[in-house]
């Protein structure tokens, strides 16, 4: 996984099989609103794509999790890269 600072963003703990897939959620939820503006969203789900290694297992448990929690825009956004990486 690769990491990068975003300022107000602080990575999740270790999920018990050692994924970060709090991290995908809370970064997705970070870029929510990036869904609001003109070709924001895209370039979010590209961005959420390239973190995750183009995984679609994990982003696709990140999609899940994120509907659970009602993280709409964040699941949007995951729903966009779990397309990208299964391309």
């Amino acid at each position: 996984m690769k990491r990068f600072d975003l300022g107000v963003f602080e990575p999740a703990d270790l999920t018990p099989d050692g994924s970060l897939i709090g991290d995908l959620v809370s970064l997705a939820t970070f870029l929510g609103p990036e869904l609001h503006r003109p070709d924001s969203g895209e370039r979010a789900a590209v961005e959420i794509e390239q973190w995750a290694e183009s995984d679609p297992a994990l982003l696709e448990e990140a999609e899940t999790i994120a509907h659970r929690e009602h993280h709409e825009d964040a699941a949007k956004i995951l729903q966009r890269a779990h397309d990208l990486a299964t391309v």
